[in-house]
């Protein structure tokens, strides 16, 4: 949750309600390094 915190991309108001939720560290990495991967692609794909 501390990344995400961090990141500020979670308000500290729903943090308790996301750990309800029992994501394991695994996914939640996968996540992170798969959010800014798509990002980067949509990027260089899509001619500005």
């Amino acid at each position: 949750m501390q990344p995400l915190m961090s990141a500020g991309l979670l308000m500290f108001r729903d943090v308790k309600e996301v750990e309800k939720v029992k994501i394991p560290p695994t996914v939640t990495i996968l996540i992170g390094l798969a959010v800014p991967i798509v990002i980067i692609l949509l990027y260089l794909l899509v001619p500005i």
